[in-house]
């Protein structure tokens, strides 16, 4: 059985050559922002948070673009 692919635990694990319509996962996101993903689920219900984009019924992901405007949002307030 091969290995269980696992979540990144620091931003160097991220590839580098992204672009913005890539899709990241929720611990990915926590890892690129250095939040928990209780604060990122926090955030979310509060309306506060990155957008996030429906994949499936069950499953949700963060594109890098709206990641990034939303950081960048969040350092002009």
């Amino acid at each position: 059985m091969p290995p269980k692919a696992r979540s990144p635990k620091i931003v160097a694990d991220l590839p580098l050559h992204l672009c913005d319509d890539h899709v990241l996962t929720e611990p990915q996101v926590c890892v690129l922002v250095g939040f928990s993903p209780d604060t990122l689920h926090r955030l979310h219900r509060n309306g506060e948070g990155p957008v996030r984009t429906q994949l499936s019924e069950r499953r949700h992901g963060y594109r890098l673009g709206e990641i990034r405007r939303w950081l960048d949002a969040r350092s002009a307030a």
